[in-house]
């Protein structure tokens, strides 16, 4: 138990790192992912696939190093391979997980913007580079990785918070009629394992979901939605997916984000490293408003 909290106190301090988004084929469990190149002086994670018009995007998050924040890039998959494209939203605060979805012909964007103490929406006025923001749907409360999944006709938006000492995954009715969430019920964890981890598959009705209970995105739960309607949001746990558990040609030490569409699938990987400013740096991203 002691060299267990050791270990987590000089992992904190002392051991950064950055994170790399891999893709590869569905379908092909045994193939290797292929990591995406980054802009010059970036990294990227929270890959969320997409596709329109028979085209296949990739909406990451976008750290400019020297800024030491995000914004929301994207990528178009060219002849097999996801090309960069353009950085697409910026604010002064620090944005991350583009959670990109459709509702009767229109695309939207949920980004976390936690750093900014909103939960804000966009719409592409030009999909897939032109966005602007539409409303904040929450103001002044922090809600990391909102995820939006539509089932039997509805949308609903799956948001993490913290709740006193526990975790609170909250369930809300999403009506972009009137651009409002409505509160439906919340899911309380002891532990940091239920912050949402990618889209629902909705086909099976998996739920990726973080394992931060020690470390910040050590690994990925699934969750099986068992109920999810206008009054209730029940699951339960299945699975656990770890970094051991991916082929790829270097190894990496943590995982947190998964997404496919009917092509590709995708998840990003963080590299640790050495860095005697690791902690200094980390209390001075949560001061200016940055999260990662």
């Amino acid at each position: 138990m002691i060299i267990s909290k050791i270990k987590r106190i000089y992992g904190k301090l002392f051991i950064g790192g950055h994170w790399e988004v891999a893709y590869r084929l569905r379908g092909q469990e045994d193939t290797e992912y292929t990591i995406v190149e980054a802009p010059e002086g970036t990294w990227i994670a929270d890959p969320m696939l997409y596709e329109y018009g028979g085209e296949h995007y990739l909406f990451v998050e976008l750290f400019n190093q020297k800024k030491d924040k995000a914004g929301i890039g994207y990528y178009r998959f060219i002849d097999g391979k996801p090309v960069f494209q353009k950085r697409i939203i910026e604010q002064p605060f620090h944005l991350s997980y583009p959670c990109v979805f459709a509702w009767q012909g229109k695309h939207y964007m949920i980004p976390e913007s936690a750093a900014g103490k909103t939960l804000d929406l966009y719409r592409a006025e030009h999909f897939p580079d032109v966005w602007e923001k539409e409303c904040s749907l929450i103001k002044n409360d922090k809600y990391v990785d909102t995820t939006i999944v539509s089932y039997e006709g509805n949308l609903y938006a799956l948001g993490y918070h913290k709740v006193g000492n526990k975790w609170g995954l909250r369930v809300f009715l999403l009506d972009l009629s009137k651009k409002e969430l409505v509160f439906i019920s919340e899911e309380l964890f002891s532990e940091n394992v239920g912050r949402p981890a990618g889209y629902i598959l909705e086909d099976e009705r998996l739920r990726p979901a973080q394992d931060c209970s020690r470390f910040y995105g050590e690994a990925i739960l699934w969750y099986h939605i068992d109920i999810i309607d206008n009054t209730t949001y029940k699951e339960h746990f299945v699975k656990k997916t770890t970094v051991e558990d991916l082929p790829v040609d270097k190894k990496a030490d943590r995982v947190h984000t998964y997404s496919r569409d009917s092509k590709y699938e995708a998840v990003d990987l963080r590299y640790g490293q050495f860095d005697l400013l690791h902690g200094i740096k980390t209390i001075r991203r949560a001061l200016i408003g940055t999260n990662k």
